[in-house]
């Protein structure tokens, strides 16, 4: 299965409404990861603290579902808009 696919499945997005995506995130159940590190605001954490709680999912699984949603949904500028 594709990364796309498995994403689109995970936030409930239905094919061909991709205007959706923003309105639709909705955390997951987990898949395999690695560990890496990152510096982060101390503010953030404890917003990110206050969601995974309510939503009973880990930080770290939070920051994960929060990264599939940035990159299924980043914009990129055009080169002529440099």
């Amino acid at each position: 299965m594709n990364i796309s696919l498995i994403l689109k499945n995970n936030y409930n997005v239905i094919k061909g409404k991709e205007s959706d995506y923003m309105k639709k995130f909705k955390p997951t159940n987990k898949h395999e990861k690695i560990v890496i590190t990152i510096r982060i605001d101390d503010y953030k954490v404890e917003q990110l603290d206050d969601i995974a709680n309510k939503v009973n999912i880990s930080r770290n699984e939070l920051i994960n579902q929060c990264l599939d949603f940035a990159i299924m949904n980043i914009e990129f500028k055009d080169d002529d808009n440099k």
